[in-house]
């Protein structure tokens, strides 16, 4: 990971207090569970993910709740990371 990679925008957001849980563990535990391939980041370690909600949310229904909304949490955070990518290309090609 770059620092880039964590860039923070001066743009702030809420959390709706029903999927406050759910961010509140992607923060937590997701952020070194990262895949990373030749092209970057291609999505989370859902052995690791999973053996952390074990450990955190002993409840069955409760922890594939949780599990469904950080795998939209990382589908928003992929599709983020490639539009950053993207434009780093373009600037780097603009410089050539």
């Amino acid at each position: 990971m770059r620092p880039e990679d964590f860039e923070q925008e001066e743009d702030t957001f809420e959390v709706w207090p029903e999927h406050a849980d759910a961010w509140l563990f992607f923060c937590n535990f997701c952020s070194t569970q990262w895949r990373v391939g030749m092209s970057g980041y291609t999505g989370l370690d859902y052995t690791a993910v999973l053996a952390c909600l074990g450990c955190e949310e002993p409840e069955p229904v409760r922890r594939k709740d949780l599990f469904d909304q950080v795998r939209l949490i990382e589908r928003g955070a992929l599709e983020a990371m490639a539009e950053q990518r993207e434009e780093r290309e373009r600037e780097a090609a603009r410089g050539r």
